[in-house]
């Protein structure tokens, strides 16, 4: 066995044999270091399976595959365009507009694939990042018209499930506190709630007038407007809804969201963890979001394919004009 040091790997290489017989050697990769950034052999990032100089430092983060790949198709045909996907499922398209470099990343869904994204274009990219997202969403409001759009320009709270709720606990009565609804009993302290609340993390404020300006502009300013956007761990428990199967106490949930934070208007699953990474970068990152409102959860209307199709379609194209033309 021979050991070739690459990057934060070690290559071991173990001989064998096929299945004719023939001796051949097959590649394994280890992390030398665990603690440090990895790579893959070949000097891509573990997830986005990119290296230094396929991505942009203007990104525009999407959830959907199909919607990367559509509003690729507003990038310059006079410049190449970079595409790939990972074996994590990142979906990148880089190349120009109006000969401004910039990415469009598909990430699928959730707060651990925005922190994917965020971390390892970080490490690819020496330029400081301007990152926003547009994605989908529910509205939680019944005047928030599906096939709008929603720009997040408080920012985003988070709610995320609290297991530790679920778990027996005595209290001086003796009854356990999976007997016991929190919100209901006004969050209790002898009581753990079953959903936790994050403050709200701010989107850039100057990017965010970018989007505003260049949505309303292209959508019409009455299909655009302004809310509180609030991230959930989950499609299921943390958004409300629910499920026979499963004891997860979100009754009512939404209404306790709309309590704290009476400007909610949206809710999704990645926007707050791309606001506090921002935050976290020491400057070296602004961000931004917006997202389509797809369905509306007290009416229960729901867009339709042909409308969702032109917001994907325009409102992206909007939001990749917004990037390359903002002044950083």
């Amino acid at each position: 066995m021979k050991i070739e040091e690459n990057g934060v790997f070690s290559s071991h290489y173990k001989e064998g044999k096929d299945s004719d017989g023939t001796c051949v050697e097959t590649q394994r990769n280890v992390y030398r270091d665990t603690n440090a950034v990895p790579r893959n052999f070949d000097s891509t990032t573990l997830h986005l399976g990119l290296k230094e100089g396929q991505i942009a430092s203007r990104i525009l983060s999407v959830g959907c595959p199909g919607r990367a790949a559509l509003i690729a198709k507003a990038l310059d045909k006079s410049s190449p365009i970079f595409s790939h996907t990972s074996p994590r499922g990142f979906t990148t398209y880089t190349g120009t507009f109006e000969r401004t470099r910039v990415s469009i990343i598909a990430i699928g869904m959730g707060m651990p694939m925005m922190d994917f994204l965020v971390r390892e274009a970080r490490q690819l990219v020496s330029k400081p990042l301007l990152i926003t997202r547009f994605g989908t969403c529910g509205a939680l409001c019944p005047d928030v018209a599906v096939g709008s759009v929603v720009v997040a320009s408080p920012g985003s709270v988070s709610v995320m499930r609290n297991p530790d709720a679920f778990l027996p606990l005595p209290t001086s009565s003796g009854t356990s506190a999976d007997e016991i609804n929190p919100i209901a009993t006004g969050g209790a302290p002898h009581v753990r709630p079953p959903y936790l609340v994050f403050a709200p993390q701010l989107a850039d404020p100057i990017l965010t007038q970018a989007l505003l300006g260049e949505l309303k502009e292209q959508l019409g300013s009455e299909h655009v407007r302004r809310g509180m956007n609030v991230s959930a761990c989950s499609f299921y428990s943390s958004q409300g809804r629910r499920d026979v199967f499963f004891d997860d106490r979100n009754e009512d949930l939404l209404d306790m969201l709309r309590e704290r934070h009476p400007s909610l208007a949206s809710m999704e699953m990645e926007s707050f963890q791309l606001l506090a990474l921002a935050r976290a970068s020491r400057g070296s990152v602004r961000a931004a979001a917006a997202s389509i409102v797809v369905a509306n959860r007290p009416t229960g209307d729901v867009c339709d394919e042909a409308r969702l199709a032109y917001l994907e379609r325009t409102g992206g194209e909007a939001m990749v004009r917004a990037l390359v033309r903002f002044e950083d």
